[in-house]
């Protein structure tokens, strides 16, 4: 009883850190950037035929500017010069051996987290990898029809505690196992390297409103045949 009780803090505490971690980041990254364009406005602002303006002015045009500084980052990375100078900014960052840990973790952790990665996956599924009787953690990024018919399911296996890098399974639809747990479920237990691991993950029937119909009926199938 009280092993359970130590595991559940320490997963709660785990999954806290986790999912304060990004914003911590981006807190910090906003707070320079807001400074650093407070020390460009403060300077424009002096000279202002009105005279000095007052500091919550200067504060409000720091504001303006950094959302516009912003919107041009954005807008740069997603044309090709953008993304030669971020893969550029990148490459540098990688050379820095505390840099490169800490700025690696915490990309990939902001980008599983972020709902466009979440949403971009169906549901999490077990395959045989890297060899049989041995499951692996999966995410159906989505499901193909062959000429004969035949459904390949599309899944990632994703490597931990880095997420951003795996391997990407074509599977037949008697290769893939259905779990209970959500795709966000899946991501933290990925990220945390199996901290923060559900008690089970194939205890109850699967969420139908969390997988494919195909994947439904397949286990339905398996389950008459036994």
């Amino acid at each position: 009883m009280i092993a359970k009780v130590v595991r559940h803090i320490r997963s709660r505490i785990v999954s806290g850190i986790l999912m304060l971690v990004p914003l911590a980041v981006t807190f910090v990254v906003l707070r320079f950037l807001f400074r650093v364009a407070v020390g460009y406005v403060r300077p424009i602002a002096r000279i202002v035929p009105q005279g000095r303006l007052p500091e919550h002015t200067v504060g409000a045009i720091a504001v303006l500017v950094l959302l516009a500084f912003l919107y041009l980052v954005g807008l740069l990375t997603g044309l090709v010069i953008g993304r030669r100078l971020l893969a550029l900014g990148e490459a540098i960052l990688g050379r820095i051996p505390i840099v490169k840990s800490v700025y690696s973790w915490t990309k990939s952790l902001v980008e599983m987290l972020s709902s466009r990665d979440r949403h971009a996956f169906t549901s999490v599924v077990l395959v045989d990898f890297p060899r049989r009787g041995s499951r692996a953690l999966g995410f159906v990024g989505g499901v193909g029809v062959e000429a004969d018919g035949r459904r390949i399911y599309r899944v990632f296996l994703p490597t931990s505690p880095n997420p951003t890098s795996g391997y990407l399974l074509l599977l037949d639809e008697d290769q893939v196992t259905p779990t209970r747990i959500t795709v966000e479920e899946g991501i933290r237990m990925v990220v945390s390297g199996g901290v923060l691991a559900p008690d089970s993950l194939l205890g109850g029937a699967p969420r139908a409103s969390e997988l494919p119909a195909s994947l439904t009926a397949n286990d339905e199938r398996r389950d008459g045949s036994t």
